[in-house]
């Protein structure tokens, strides 16, 4: 068992700036359909201008650690505003879709990747718990830098020192309805993971274990 802070690879500022507009497209486009598709055209579109509203532009000659935070800050205005939306027009309901809809999304997304973990699991349970585990967090660093604390063929406990999403104002239901619900909802349908969150002020402690 590693017990020991075993830190992943930072990646560059442009590759972090890519990544949040990456999700932050695909996301947004997501939200958009199924608002559509719940609500009417008249209210997707409503949606969709409250979510420019909240954006902040984005300056072609800003450096890239300057084009990250800004993709990032229009990422928080995007699930801020998606949350309240949903909740709005359709209450506990609403949420329950957005939930349904978003895992569906995520299943989707890492669909191939998903589909070699099963494979390696059918060979070595624990070697693909370590490598999920591995690749997820590669996978978040651009959200927030993390390091594993403890890692063996059963269970990883994740430490994120500081988190940018509790950092932020009104981020509640992004950490207790996106982190906490959906995303680790997704992890235990995709991969097999079962995650539990413990948030410590602005830090955040991820017990992830494998699923049998």
């Amino acid at each position: 068992m590693t017990d020991e802070k075993t830190r992943s690879r930072q990646i560059s500022w442009k590759t972090k700036y890519k990544k949040a507009a990456d999700y932050s497209f695909a996301f947004e486009k997501n939200a958009l359909m199924l608002a559509e598709k719940l609500y009417g055209k008249e209210k997707a579109g409503i949606f969709r201008q409250s979510l420019n509203i909240a954006k902040k532009s984005i300056p072609n000659d800003a450096s890239d650690e300057e084009k990250y935070e800004n993709e990032f800050a229009n990422f928080v205005a995007f699930e801020r505003e998606k949350f309240r939306f949903f909740r709005n027009e359709g209450g506990d309901n609403g949420l329950r879709d957005l939930e349904k809809s978003e895992i569906a999304f995520y299943k989707q997304k890492f669909s191939a990747l998903a589909m070699v973990m099963k494979l390696i699991r059918m060979l070595s349970p624990r070697t693909a718990f370590q490598v999920s585990v591995k690749g997820g967090i590669e996978e978040s660093q651009w959200m927030n830098p993390s390091f594993i604390r403890e890692l063996d063929g059963d269970r990883a406990v994740i430490e994120i020192p500081r988190c940018k999403f509790i950092e932020e104002e009104n981020t509640d239901d992004i950490c207790i309805i996106g982190c906490q619900g959906i995303h680790a909802k997704a992890n235990a349908v995709t991969f097999s993971l079962d995650t539990k969150y413990r948030v410590n002020g602005k830090a955040c402690t991820a017990e992830i274990t494998r699923i049998t």
